[in-house]
């Protein structure tokens, strides 16, 4: 069965992280799935929860950390290589 990937990039997302991830874990059925987070050099508490979910989750959710000048397409892009 192939794993499915969902790719967020986020930059100071605390208020609409959570809810997200919520979400994801709500409505997917598929049972085989994989959240890659890019976190781009957030300052508002997003770095502490994605640092809490990659332990709360690890089998289901991994955190990629990067430059926030690197842009949302190079984050998608960092998300689809450490997806293959």
């Amino acid at each position: 069965m192939k794993r499915i990937n969902i790719i967020i990039p986020v930059h100071n997302s605390i208020k609409t992280l959570p809810l997200t991830i919520d979400s994801i874990f709500k409505n997917t059925m598929y049972p085989n799935w994989k959240i890659i987070i890019i976190n781009s050099e957030s300052t508002d508490g997003t770095n502490i929860y994605c640092e809490y979910l990659k332990i709360k989750y690890p089998e289901k959710i991994d955190v990629i950390y990067q430059e926030k000048k690197l842009g949302i397409t190079n984050a998608i892009n960092t998300g689809i290589d450490a997806s293959e």
